[in-house]
């Protein structure tokens, strides 16, 4: 299994755009998700990875390096990170990971907190929100 993770991160990309695009194709990538013990981001710089949020809301925890957006996502209930290029410090955790030393929050419960916090109307919500603080901003600087 832990081979299958790395190789879906390697091939993300080219799997979802190319191969798995259409709502049938998704299904099969989440499949893919939720068949995986763990879901690797090995990226140094990510501004808020999908991938981690997809892995997430099919109950899959996530390993890899702190990259700019998967701080903001992952937590020791969904996952762990570690500084970027100390692979020897993630190659411990799984080992303890795989041995049942360290655990997350069951699938379900990974899965429904993620689909409750990036849903898309919240996330719309959110958007919205964020647009009338930055319009209210500049109306202010207008004014003064």
């Amino acid at each position: 299994m832990l081979i299958l993770q790395i190789v879906l991160q390697i091939f993300c990309q080219e799997i979802f755009f190319t191969k798995l695009y259409g709502n049938e194709q998704q299904k099969k990538l989440a499949e893919i998700y939720q068949d995986a013990d763990v879901f690797l981001i090995f990226s140094k710089r990510e501004n808020y990875p999908t991938t981690v949020i997809e892995s997430l809301s099919c109950g899959t925890p996530v390993v890899g390096f702190k990259n700019g957006g998967a701080e903001e996502i992952i937590d020791n209930e969904n996952g762990a990170l570690f500084e970027q290029g100390d692979i020897e410090s993630i190659k411990r955790f799984l080992i303890k990971y795989i041995d049942g030393e360290v655990s997350f929050n069951s699938p379900s419960t990974m899965s429904m907190s993620a689909l409750k916090r990036f849903d898309k109307a919240i996330m719309g919500e959110k958007y919205y929100e964020l647009y009338k603080k930055t319009m209210l901003l500049k109306t202010n600087k207008k004014s003064e």
